[in-house]
């Protein structure tokens, strides 16, 4: 890598290309500053410089996950509270329907239950003979 015009030739975006730029202009224009420390210098400032522009958009591509994330966990708590309140409400309304059935069901049981049994079993009869003719 050192020595190499490609190092010159790529250079990157941001905050680094003015200074890449300069560098570069420098080197170019002054042949005599052409010596190898100068160029491993640069050579190493501009693989720093991509290590952090790699990093630091890693970083900003997390942060904005975890915002995702943490936005989607927010909805889903309250899409959860949302069904809790409403399982919470047909539970309610279950138990109010069962007891509405267990008492009309003992409604039914102590009717038949004091009802006159000789004049049903009479009415049956009546019936079953009206039905015969």
């Amino acid at each position: 890598m050192a020595g190499s015009n490609q190092t010159f030739q790529t250079i990157p975006a941001g905050a680094a290309c003015s200074l890449t730029s300069n560098m570069s202009q420098i080197l170019q224009s002054h042949p005599s500053l052409k010596s190898s420390s100068a160029v491993d210098l640069l050579d190493l400032y501009l693989c720093l410089w991509e290590c952090y522009t790699i990093k630091s958009a890693g970083k900003i591509r997390l942060e904005e996950e975890r915002r995702f994330l943490q936005d989607s966990n927010k909805w889903l708590v309250r899409e959860n509270e949302k069904l809790q309140q409403y399982c919470n409400h047909q539970e309610l309304l279950l138990w109010d329907h069962r007891q509405a059935f267990v008492s009309v069901h003992q409604g039914v049981l102590g009717t038949l239950q004091n009802s006159d049994r000789p004049s049903c079993q009479i009415s049956e009869l009546q019936w079953d003979r009206a039905g015969a003719d």
